[in-house]
């Protein structure tokens, strides 16, 4: 529950902090829930600061909860780390009506100056619900679709097209405190030009923004809608999304048999990151991604096969893999080490049957 900011209770809270050793896989979904269903003071703000290394999964449902109920509360992520995961970050910002903030560990300077950002922007908002009238200008399309509060030292970006050229005012509400306001703002529209060609793309990836965040908060059925028009954008304007992407093909020349090879392809933990604060103990040997999956296994010292990481929406993922968890049996065979399972791997079929810790069988396509 909330405490007031009294010497007594932030020392008693720094103390319980210094206190904690944390270790293993995050669950932000249910602190969430429970910061947005406390009880709170109608009578003021509520203030939310999500700070977390970033090694979170279940992005989209934390998202989601943030943009359905935060009702006039505002969420302001703070990452810390050298490999943050930016597309939670970031959104916790846009969709909690705050802003985000990265910081490496090692540069000192950086740091405090996030920290100062911060409290700037939470002791001085400029400017709330913040609107547009374009007062009978051709403007439409105009993304994003919800602009964000306006704090101290930031700007508000929007883009949108128009139809013909045009000058004249458009006005810019908000409101300071209980006053409301309203600013008037010349512009003019100039004639279509080339040398203006990239605005065309970079409208196109706000739209697409705008799309996915709507997209949290749809159900099933009108999320394939958001699917299909994101994919239509992002092919029209040739820009790279969550359901597009760019491939290069090289036909010059053929390696081998011409057939798919398969490489089992080490990856190294990011900077200030220990084997034992991910996989619960000591490990041996390289982590390996297995990219079918959407998983990175490590041995350990005992002998056991640990998933360190878990792609949100990933093969792994929908199977039910968690991270942390102990690869028990592929195909019924016992697994003891990395080397073990890339052999299997490479003499799988299509399909493979994995055994972990937490009970139960599950199907998932070989690598």
């Amino acid at each position: 529950s909330a405490r007031l900011g009294s010497y007594e209770n932030i020392s008693a809270a720094k103390a319980f902090l210094q206190n904690l050793n944390a270790g293993g896989g995050t669950e932000m979904l249910a602190g969430v829930e429970r910061a947005l269903h406390a009880h709170h003071d109608a009578r003021y703000l509520q203030m939310y600061i999500f700070l977390t290394d970033g090694y979170v999964g279940d992005e989209a449902r934390i998202l989601a909860t943030i943009k359905k109920e935060r009702g006039e509360a505002r969420f302001f992520g703070f990452g810390i780390g050298s490999a943050v995961n930016r597309y939670l970050i970031d959104g916790i910002g846009q969709e909690g009506g705050g802003e985000s903030f990265v910081l490496i560990p090692r540069d000192s300077a950086y740091a405090n100056r996030g920290v100062g950002m911060l409290f700037d922007a939470i002791d001085s908002p400029v400017l709330v619900d913040v609107a547009v009238d374009w007062n009978g200008l051709p403007v439409e399309d105009v993304y994003p679709s919800k602009l964000p509060d306006l704090f101290g030292g930031q700007t508000i970006n929007l883009i949108a097209k128009y139809n013909h050229p045009a000058k004249g005012t458009f006005y810019v509400t908000g409101r300071i405190g209980s006053r409301r306001v309203r600013y008037p703002v010349r512009v003019q529209l100039p004639e279509r030009e080339t040398e203006h060609a990239a605005l065309a793309p970079t409208w196109a990836r706000a739209k697409i923004a705008d799309l996915s965040s709507a997209m949290l908060a749809a159900d099933s059925a009108d999320q394939k809608g958001y699917v299909r028009e994101i994919t239509d954008l992002a092919l029209a304007y040739r820009l790279v999304s969550q359901y597009t992407a760019f491939v290069a093909v090289d036909e010059s020349r053929i390696v081998g048999t011409g057939q798919p090879r398969r490489i089992m392809q080490p990856v190294e933990l990011p900077a200030g990151v220990s084997y034992a604060g991910i996989f619960g103990e000591p490990c041996t040997g390289e982590p390996v991604r297995i990219g079918a999956w959407g998983i990175d296994v490590q041995g350990t010292q005992s002998g056991k096969l640990r998933v360190g990481s878990v792609t949100d929406g990933g093969a792994a993922a929908q199977a039910g893999i968690r991270k942390g968890a102990v690869v028990k049996r592929v195909n019924g065979i016992a697994i003891t080490d990395v080397a073990q399972l890339e052999q299997l791997l490479m003499q799988s079929g299509r399909s493979v049957t994995v055994e972990t810790d937490a009970g139960g069988k599950m199907v998932l396509k070989a690598p």
